[in-house]
C-alpha cells in the first residue's frame, strides 16, 4: 500500500512538474549587449552563522564563476572576517539578532554583545558605531520588525527567504518546477512585497536606503543563491583593492546603486537618471527636490527579445 502510495504521489508530482515546464516553456533568459556592470551580491551567510553551511572557499568560487566584484557578507551576531583582494571585495557584517527582529549592522567592524542587542535603542548604538542599521527582513509573517524606527538607515525592500517563508503556494511552485525548470522555478520568487516598500516609503529621509537581499545559507545552489539578487554600482571602481572596498562601502550607504535580478544573462545596461528643468542630469543616489525635476529616465541596454516588459518597481 505504500509502494502504490509512493509511486502514485512521484507520478503526480513529475506531471505537475512537466506542466508547469509546458505552460511557461516559451519562458528564457535574455541576454544584454551591454558592458558587465560592477555587480555584488548582498545578504550572505557561511558557516560562521549558526544556520550556513558555506565555506570561504566556496563563496570565493561561487562569485568568481558569477562575475561578481563584491560580497556583503552578514553572519548572525558575528563577522566572519573572510579575506578577499582586489578582484573580490568581501564585506564582513554582523545580522544582529534582537528582540525586535533582525537588523544588518552595516560598517560595523565588531558584533554587539547580547546585552546590547537586547536594548531598545540598538539601532541608535549602531549609529553611533558609525555603522547603518539596515533592517533585514522587515515584514516577514514569522519574524518581523517591531522595534523602533528611529535611526534606520535602510530597508530589505525585498528578501528572497520571505518569498518561500510567507507563501507557501508559491514555495510548492517552486519546489515542484526546479527539477525541471530552475530558471523559470527562481523567477517566481519575483514577486513585489508592497509591505515593505510601503514601510521603505514611510522615510522622508533620502539617506534610508531601500535593498534587495539574497538571504543565503548555503542550502541549495550557490551560484543560484549569490546572482537572484545582484547590487549594481554606480560609482568608480579604482584599480587597487582599498579603493574598491570604500567605493562598494560609499555606494551601498549612500544608495548610489539599484537591485537586478539574474533573469538577464549579466544584469547590466540599465541606467536610471533625473533630468532637471535647467537640463542637469542627476544619477543614482543623488536626491533632488520633486519640484525641480522634468523626467525621470530609465535607459536600458538593447535586449536580444522582440516582447519586454519593464515594471516601475516604486512610485
Amino acid at each position: 500500500m505504500r509502494i502504490r502510495f509512493f509511486l502514485f504521489s512521484s507520478s503526480l508530482l513529475l506531471l505537475a512538474g512537466l506542466a508547469t515546464t509546458l505552460h511557461f516553456r516559451p519562458f528564457e533568459p535574455f541576454a544584454s549587449n551591454a558592458q558587465a556592470p560592477i555587480r555584488g551580491s548582498y545578504h550572505i551567510h557561511t558557516e560562521a552563522s549558526h544556520d550556513g553551511s558555506t565555506k570561504a572557499s566556496e563563496l570565493r568560487s561561487s562569485a568568481q564563476n558569477l562575475g561578481l566584484q563584491f560580497l556583503v557578507v552578514t553572519d548572525h551576531n558575528t563577522n566572519a572576517n573572510i579575506v578577499g583582494d582586489s578582484d573580490l571585495i568581501i564585506l564582513n557584517y554582523p545580522e544582529l539578532s534582537t528582540p525586535f527582529g533582525h537588523v544588518v549592522g552595516f560598517g560595523l567592524s565588531n558584533g554587539l554583545s547580547s546585552v546590547q542587542r537586547k536594548e531598545p535603542w540598538v539601532l541608535q548604538e549602531i549609529q553611533s558605531r558609525g555603522g547603518k542599521a539596515i533592517v533585514a527582513h522587515p515584514t516577514r509573517r514569522r519574524n518581523p520588525w517591531q522595534g523602533s524606527w528611529e535611526h534606520v538607515g535602510g530597508v530589505e525592500i525585498h528578501n528572497i527567504a520571505d518569498q518561500v517563508q510567507d507563501h507557501p503556494l508559491r514555495a510548492l511552485k517552486f519546489l515542484i518546477t526546479l527539477p525541471f525548470h530552475s530558471e523559470l522555478a527562481l523567477a517566481q520568487l519575483f514577486k513585489r512585497n508592497d509591505k515593505a516598500l510601503s514601510r521603505w516609503d514611510d522615510f522622508s529621509d533620502p539617506q534610508v536606503i531601500g535593498i534587495c537581499a539574497n538571504d543565503s545559507h548555503g542550502r541549495f545552489n550557490l551560484n543560484s543563491e549569490l546572482a537572484l539578487w545582484s547590487i549594481e554600482l554606480n560609482a568608480p571602481w579604482p584599480e587597487d583593492a582599498k579603493g574598491r572596498k570604500f567605493s562598494a562601502i560609499h555606494s551601498i550607504a549612500t544608495g548610489s546603486f539599484h537591485c537586478t535580478s539574474s533573469i538577464i544573462e549579466h544584469g547590466g545596461g540599465f541606467a536610471f537618471v533625473a533630468k532637471l528643468k535647467n537640463q542637469e542630469l542627476r544619477p543614482t543616489g543623488q536626491s533632488v527636490a520633486k519640484d525641480e525635476v522634468e523626467a525621470l529616465t530609465i535607459e536600458a541596454p538593447h535586449l536580444d527579445t522582440d516582447s519586454l516588459s519593464m515594471v516601475l518597481y516604486r512610485n
